[in-house]
């Protein structure tokens, strides 16, 4: 299976077969990435500096600019529509 890891200064990873690519091209290297999760067989990514990103199998793209907000996680509902949540309750539907 695959696995994607993420962190500081627009890192993104993907490790499959044992072997870590690093998937960083399109993400703003002065953001964290604070969280990649999934939906629709969607990749997404969300920063700190409010940004969410979609992976499009070769590079991310900006999807939703949210300035000011500190966003934090990536989760799917129970009807699999994209959640996002961040810092002081924000929690955002896509």
């Amino acid at each position: 299976g695959a696995l994607w890891a993420c962190g500081e200064a627009g890192t993104a990873l993907l490790r499959v077969g044992g072997v870590w690519e690093d998937l960083g091209a399109g993400l703003p290297e002065d953001e964290d990435v604070m969280d990649i999760g999934f939906t629709g067989g969607d990749v997404v990514a969300v920063t700190a500096a409010g940004g969410v990103h979609r992976w499009d199998g070769a590079s991310w793209t900006l999807a939703y600019p949210y300035p000011g907000l500190i966003l934090t996680g990536v989760a799917t509902d129970a009807d699999g529509e994209l959640v996002i949540i961040g810092y002081d309750g924000t929690i955002l539907g896509q």
